[in-house]
Protein backbone atom coordinates (compact mmCIF):
# COMPACT_ATOMS: atom_id res chain seq x y z
CA UNK A 1 0.00 0.00 0.00
CA UNK A 2 1.37 3.32 -0.85
CA UNK A 3 2.71 5.72 2.03
CA UNK A 4 -0.06 8.21 0.92
CA UNK A 5 -2.33 6.04 1.62
CA UNK A 6 -1.32 4.66 5.18
CA UNK A 7 -1.31 8.66 6.20
CA UNK A 8 -4.73 9.09 5.16
CA UNK A 9 -6.10 5.93 7.07
CA UNK A 10 -4.16 7.02 9.65
CA UNK A 11 -5.66 10.84 10.12
CA UNK A 12 -9.22 8.79 10.39
CA UNK A 13 -7.88 6.07 12.59
CA UNK A 14 -4.62 7.00 14.14
CA UNK A 15 -5.02 4.07 16.67
CA UNK A 16 -5.58 1.41 14.35
CA UNK A 17 -3.35 2.21 11.27
CA UNK A 18 0.56 1.42 11.83
CA UNK A 19 3.02 1.15 9.25
CA UNK A 20 2.50 -2.16 9.08
CA UNK A 21 0.07 -1.66 6.90
CA UNK A 22 2.70 -0.50 3.96
CA UNK A 23 2.98 -4.37 2.82
CA UNK A 24 -0.84 -4.36 1.84
CA UNK A 25 -1.33 -4.93 -1.50
CA UNK A 26 -2.91 -1.81 -3.32
CA UNK A 27 -5.61 -3.97 -4.18
CA UNK A 28 -6.67 -4.72 -0.71
CA UNK A 29 -7.40 -1.06 0.56
CA UNK A 30 -11.16 -1.71 -0.13
CA UNK A 31 -11.40 -4.55 2.40
CA UNK A 32 -8.99 -2.97 4.94
CA UNK A 33 -11.11 0.61 4.71
CA UNK A 34 -14.97 -1.25 5.20
CA UNK A 35 -12.86 -2.98 8.16
CA UNK A 36 -11.91 -0.11 9.95
CA UNK A 37 -15.34 1.48 9.99
CA UNK A 38 -16.70 -1.20 11.13
CA UNK A 39 -14.61 -1.32 13.66
CA UNK A 40 -15.10 2.27 14.72
CA UNK A 41 -19.14 1.45 15.12
CA UNK A 42 -18.66 -1.36 17.30
CA UNK A 43 -18.62 0.04 20.83
CA UNK A 44 -20.08 4.08 21.25
CA UNK A 45 -21.91 5.14 18.35
CA UNK A 46 -21.91 8.61 19.56
CA UNK A 47 -18.15 8.15 20.51
CA UNK A 48 -16.51 7.10 17.49
CA UNK A 49 -12.29 7.79 18.73
CA UNK A 50 -12.82 5.11 21.60
CA UNK A 51 -10.14 2.85 21.72
CA UNK A 52 -11.46 -0.49 21.29
CA UNK A 53 -8.87 -2.78 20.64
CA UNK A 54 -4.88 -3.06 19.98
CA UNK A 55 -4.68 -4.96 16.59
CA UNK A 56 -1.90 -6.90 15.65
CA UNK A 57 -1.74 -7.08 11.33
CA UNK A 58 -0.38 -10.12 9.26
CA UNK A 59 -0.36 -9.82 5.97
CA UNK A 60 -0.04 -12.65 3.72
CA UNK A 61 0.02 -14.37 0.27
CA UNK A 62 -3.70 -15.12 0.48
CA UNK A 63 -5.33 -12.21 2.78
CA UNK A 64 -4.81 -9.78 6.16
CA UNK A 65 -4.95 -11.55 9.52
CA UNK A 66 -5.74 -9.18 11.97
CA UNK A 67 -5.00 -10.41 16.01
CA UNK A 68 -7.26 -8.21 18.57
CA UNK A 69 -6.73 -7.80 22.11
CA UNK A 70 -8.97 -6.13 24.33
CA UNK A 71 -8.17 -3.16 25.53
CA UNK A 72 -11.62 -1.93 27.54
CA UNK A 73 -11.86 -4.78 30.49
CA UNK A 74 -14.34 -7.44 30.37
CA UNK A 75 -17.51 -5.43 32.09
CA UNK A 76 -17.06 -2.96 29.41
CA UNK A 77 -17.88 -5.71 26.42
CA UNK A 78 -21.56 -6.62 25.67
CA UNK A 79 -22.14 -10.59 23.55
CA UNK A 80 -23.01 -7.76 20.67
CA UNK A 81 -19.59 -6.43 20.43
CA UNK A 82 -17.96 -9.44 21.04
CA UNK A 83 -19.72 -10.88 18.14
CA UNK A 84 -19.68 -7.97 16.10
CA UNK A 85 -15.86 -7.94 16.45
CA UNK A 86 -15.61 -11.36 15.26
CA UNK A 87 -17.51 -11.22 12.13
CA UNK A 88 -15.92 -7.73 10.98
CA UNK A 89 -12.28 -9.50 11.68
CA UNK A 90 -13.66 -12.56 9.73
CA UNK A 91 -15.07 -10.65 6.86
CA UNK A 92 -11.72 -9.12 6.40
CA UNK A 93 -9.63 -12.34 5.94
CA UNK A 94 -12.77 -13.45 3.70
CA UNK A 95 -12.98 -10.34 1.47
CA UNK A 96 -9.12 -10.53 0.92
CA UNK A 97 -9.16 -14.44 -0.09
CA UNK A 98 -11.63 -13.08 -2.67
CA UNK A 99 -9.99 -9.58 -3.68
CA UNK A 100 -7.17 -9.21 -6.41
CA UNK A 101 -4.27 -7.97 -4.69
CA UNK A 102 -3.56 -6.04 -7.64
CA UNK A 103 -6.51 -4.00 -8.92
CA UNK A 104 -9.03 -5.00 -5.90
CA UNK A 105 -11.59 -6.80 -8.36
CA UNK A 106 -13.42 -9.36 -6.36
CA UNK A 107 -13.65 -12.09 -8.85
CA UNK A 108 -10.07 -13.50 -7.10
CA UNK A 109 -8.98 -16.16 -5.56
CA UNK A 110 -6.01 -17.92 -4.14
CA UNK A 111 -3.59 -18.97 -7.11
CA UNK A 112 0.38 -20.45 -7.25
CA UNK A 113 2.57 -20.01 -9.93
CA UNK A 114 5.61 -20.76 -8.72
CA UNK A 115 7.33 -18.15 -6.59
CA UNK A 116 4.57 -15.53 -7.55
CA UNK A 117 1.43 -17.00 -5.24
CA UNK A 118 -1.39 -14.95 -3.80
CA UNK A 119 -5.04 -13.49 -4.87
CA UNK A 120 -5.25 -12.34 -8.21
CA UNK A 121 -7.99 -11.93 -10.79
CA UNK A 122 -7.81 -13.53 -14.27
CA UNK A 123 -6.47 -10.02 -15.84
CA UNK A 124 -3.21 -9.90 -13.06
CA UNK A 125 -2.37 -13.89 -12.92
CA UNK A 126 1.25 -13.98 -12.43
CA UNK A 127 3.10 -13.92 -15.66
CA UNK A 128 0.39 -12.18 -17.16
CA UNK A 129 0.76 -9.13 -19.59
CA UNK A 130 -0.92 -7.09 -17.07
CA UNK A 131 0.79 -8.96 -13.84
CA UNK A 132 2.07 -6.89 -11.25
Amino acid sequence: MKKEDIDRLRAEYPYYVSDDLLSVPDGWIGPLETFLKKLRTIAWPEDHDKVLVALQWQVGTNGIMVYVTPVLGIKKWDPLMAIALLEIVDDLRGETQTTCRVCGSRDAWLRNYGPKEGVFCDEHVPGGADAS
